[in-house]
């Protein structure tokens, strides 16, 4: 099981200092990978692709290191038929240049699944070990947006928020690396999670998006009174489950309903503490 020392970026929760800066659209590309499998074994020209990242589960009693935990919708992994799916991942040589990898992670034995799924809702978590020479850096798990956050920021309809993922299996170029992409929050109001369920995003979702992160990442935000001209406000506010459709019609819209992170940290919670050798 790869462990790596936690990314220690915050000098409090969800607040980039600038005297430490870490560019953070490439830290969630950097933990976003395609997901990809068969959706019929019989036929293997039919395969089921999705979006997956990273997010670093402290050790218990150590935690400067974290295990790996591959998040993504439920429905991705529910839809890949076998024991296996492929992740495609990026290999940095020493001279600099990235490579495209593929790996192979088991998700079931059998009959028997080997991720966790949230009870009610469209995520799933597993932990998964990762070659040690991949590019690959997992997103602390505090950066998941519970409903203090929202309160706390005010996000609000309008606000803009980015996505990594794979609209149509596409690969940004031959090296396997995510494509980043763009909306805004077209929702209110957005707590509390545990009723709302999700929330809307102003942005087309293509299959391949399902599974990929939707955070906020803005410099010298309002919130309470004033402007916080200091402060870089990023948190993964959920992950895309699907593409709105109007339920007489089926006419596709170009909004996507986006799950809570909050449920993704209730996931990772029923996770065991340590993973199976």
């Amino acid at each position: 099981m790869v462990l790596r020392p936690l990314l220690l970026v915050a000098m409090s929760v969800g607040v980039i200092s600038l005297q430490k800066p870490v560019e953070l659209n490439s830290l969630m590309r950097d933990a976003t990978f395609k997901i990809v499998g068969p959706a019929d074994l019989s036929n293997r020209t039919l395969v089921s692709t999705g979006t997956g990242f990273l997010v670093g589960h402290p050790v218990p009693n150590d935690p400067q290191r974290t295990y790996f935990v591959l998040v993504t919708a439920a429905h991705v992994l529910n839809g890949i038929q076998g024991d296996a799916a492929m992740l495609v991942l990026r290999v940095r040589g020493k001279d600099g240049k990235y490579a495209r990898q593929e790996h192979q992670v088991k998700i079931r034995q059998g009959a028997t699944t080997l991720w966790t799924q949230h009870p009610t809702e469209d995520v799933a978590v597993m932990y998964t070990n990762l070659p040690n020479d991949v590019s690959a850096q997992p997103v602390p798990e505090e950066f998941l947006a519970i409903d203090a956050d929202f309160d706390k920021y005010e996000f609000h309809p309008g606000d803009e928020v980015f996505t990594v993922g794979y609209p149509y299996g596409l690969e940004a170029n031959t090296l396997g690396f995510p494509i980043l992409r763009s909306g805004r929050i077209a929702s209110y109001p957005l707590s509390p999670a545990a009723e709302l369920k999700t929330f809307k995003v102003d942005f087309s979702v293509f299959g391949g998006n399902s599974g990929g992160a939707i955070f906020i990442n803005q410099l010298g935000r309002q919130y309470g009174t004033s402007y916080h001209i200091d402060e870089r406000v990023f948190r993964i506010l959920g992950l895309v489950s699907n593409q709105v459709t109007m339920v007489a019609t089926g006419e596709r819209l170009n909004v996507a309903g986006i799950v809570y992170a909050q449920f993704i940290r209730e996931t990772i919670a029923l996770l065991p503490a340590h993973p199976k050798p």
